[in-house]
């Protein structure tokens, strides 16, 4: 950063700290600690943008309601490393919002995003107290904020893995493990321990609870886990990666969940939310947690198709994305009948001991019958949520013929 705009920061950093007195009283800042927003993802075979566009609305204005001063954003911020154009005009409407409500954003990559598609025109945005940190460099980078009770220093480390570590490290210091990239990555830092420190990392902690059948999707990690004491010279520590809201060790090392459910399992096990952290001296915090209400939230519902069919059953339910268990023989009519009842109808089961548990259902056995470019250009269409250009549908036609010669011959 050039002179010029390191005096403009900190004339900024100034103007915040006198705002936060005047607003807040006695706590220095509030912070938001989001997580694994995940835009684009595909639930159960159904986009749900409009269900994450609804929620990020949602936590602008909570933000806003709140006086809430910084938002963290602790990795995956997309599905995938190249989201579809929908998911980024949804997190560029979302920036905008807290830009226009002087909320400083500070984000990081996750395992599912591409850090340098990430980090496009970060310098620039920087300027606007957006701070993006997509990619490892070899350095672990410090922001510097200020309220009331002084400095609080804000580390950002993208998502890393020993190889991107090892690709700053002489050949006698490379690591094998998660634990020593990580403590590798914090020791090009000069941490102050008397002084307030927050860290943003996305990886695996030990002692993280998983949600069985979770929408987590590891990369290489789950079986090397880093050890929550690294991070004892952090006042708060703010973690991405595990969907489910827990703090492991202490209070103050917190994974924040997703703000939506993306599993049936997930929405037995918790409410969509954020952590929100209330900063004062070093060593005090407040950390809470803002419930949020999901457009179509997930549910699981079970019974006879009789049961299922109660207009109690059906007003209960019939906003949400639901998994309907079946109880009794399959009918062919059932499916039409439970679209009919629940528009927002993800998945059939039929429950176990019922004459259709294990039969295959009837849109999966129709699978046989289709040609290759039919399920291709569906499933493609169902990813990308548009349909292929001919340029694209030529090519994967030719791909295919070329498959399938090879599997006749």
């Amino acid at each position: 950063m050039n002179a010029g705009f390191a005096g403009i920061y900190s004339a900024l950093s100034i103007m915040h700290a006198f705002r936060d007195i005047m607003n807040h009283g006695e706590i220095g800042m509030k912070i938001a600690h989001l997580a694994d927003l995940h835009l684009g993802k595909i639930v159960n075979n159904y986009p749900v943008l409009e269900d994450q566009r609804r929620i990020l609305n949602q936590i602008a204005e909570k933000a806003v309601k709140k006086e809430i001063d910084t938002i963290i954003i602790a990795g995956d911020i997309y599905d995938r490393p190249y989201p579809a154009e929908e998911a980024a005009e949804i997190m560029n409407a979302f920036l905008r919002d807290l830009r226009a409500a002087d909320i400083d954003v500070f984000l990081i990559a996750g395992n599912h995003d591409s850090g340098p598609h990430l980090e496009f025109a970060a310098e620039i945005l920087e300027e606007m107290n957006i701070h993006i940190f997509g990619s490892w460099k070899g350095k672990l980078k410090c922001t510097d904020l200020l309220d009331r009770y002084g400095p609080l220093h804000v580390y950002c480390l993208p998502y890393i893995t020993p190889e991107k570590v090892n690709a700053y490290l002489p050949e006698e210091k490379k690591v094998s493990t998660f634990a020593d990239a990580f403590k590798a990555a914090l020791a090009t830092a000069e941490i102050d321990p008397r002084e307030r420190n927050i860290l943003v990392a996305h990886q695996f902690f030990e002692g993280a609870v998983l949600c069985e059948n979770g929408s987590e999707d590891f990369a290489d990690d789950k079986d090397d886990h880093i050890p929550p004491e690294l991070t004892d010279g952090f006042d708060y520590v703010a973690l991405g990666h595990i969907h489910t809201p827990q703090s492991i060790r202490r209070s103050t090392v917190r994974y924040a969940g997703t703000p939506l459910n993306y599993t049936f399992e997930e929405a037995e096990l918790f409410t969509p939310g954020f952590a929100l952290a209330e900063l004062r001296d070093k060593g005090q915090f407040r950390i809470s947690t803002i419930e949020l209400s999901p457009l179509h939230p997930m549910a699981s519902i079970h019974g006879t198709m009789a049961e299922l069919g109660s207009q109690k059953m059906r007003e209960a339910y019939g906003n949400c994305r639901v998994k309907a268990i079946v109880e009794g023989e399959y009918r062919e009519e059932d499916g039409d009948l439970l679209k009919e009842w629940y528009p927002y109808l993800m998945k059939t089961e039929y429950a176990e001991g019922s004459a259709a548990a294990f039969e295959v259902p009837p849109d999966i056995a129709s699978v046989k019958t289709r040609a290759p470019m039919e399920l291709l250009e569906e499933f493609y269409e169902k990813q990308n949520h548009r349909t292929m250009n001919e340029e694209q549908r030529e090519y994967l036609r030719q791909m295919a013929e070329t498959v399938f010669s090879e599997v006749k011959e």
